[in-house]
């Protein structure tokens, strides 16, 4: 049976714990690999962003940010990112050294890369209800659209908004003004979908959360 990550031993264990040993180690692996990929891909002259903007861009696909698709031998995109995040300061350090005029490198010019927190909600004396949604962008040059489907039980279509932002500040909210007659009786299991879109249209981040209301 499997003992320590990778290592047979004479020790009896059972199929669920010999699984999750198996799945553990294979994790590992996948985020050694991350962080070897990143510095390497660095060196021959792409800017680190590129690696949150395909994780992102990965994570927007069909079913993955609902969690409907998960492999438990592979990190989820949020734990790769979080693992990476220490090493992007000296990731970004080597390739200025190396690149010191970033158009010119062989990866061209950095991505945009957006951060979007969870969005939350919040009641306001007309009835109507808030929604924030924080971002954060880095190399962004122009603007992106930041898109909010709301979905409450039994609403039937959901409630679309749309919006345009510079996301220039450390922290941006982003504020919609949802009036929607099924949320505002007050439904528990309000879903938000976020978009963030380049000004071509392009997908850069998107996430399923419940909506907490406040």
């Amino acid at each position: 049976m499997l003992g320590d990550a990778g290592v047979f031993s004479g020790s009896w264990m059972d199929a669920r714990g010999a699984s999750s040993q198996l799945a553990g180690f294979c994790q590992a692996m996948e985020l050694e690999a991350d962080a070897e990929g990143l510095m390497l891909m660095t060196r021959a002259g792409f800017d680190p962003d590129f690696v949150p903007a395909l994780h992102h861009l990965l994570e927007g696909q069909p079913g993955q940010s609902e969690g409907n698709i998960f492999d438990p031998s592979h990190p989820r995109w949020n734990e790769r990112e979080q693992h990476l995040q220490k090493l992007y300061l000296a990731a970004g350090k080597e390739y200025d050294r190396l690149w010191p005029d970033r158009y010119a490198s062989p990866g061209g010019n950095s991505p945009t890369v957006v951060y979007a927190g969870l969005p939350s909600a919040k009641r306001v004396a007309t009835g109507e209800m808030e929604v924030l949604i924080p971002l954060h962008c880095r190399n962004l040059v122009g603007s992106v659209e930041v898109v909010l489907r709301i979905t409450a039980p039994d609403s039937g279509a959901p409630t679309e908004q749309r919006q345009f932002t510079g996301c220039t500040s450390d922290r941006t909210l982003i504020t919609f003004t949802v009036s929607s007659p099924e949320i505002r009786r007050g439904s528990s299991r309000v879903q938000a979908e976020v978009s963030i879109l380049d000004d071509n249209g392009g997908m850069l981040t998107h996430s399923v959360a419940p909506l907490p209301i406040r």
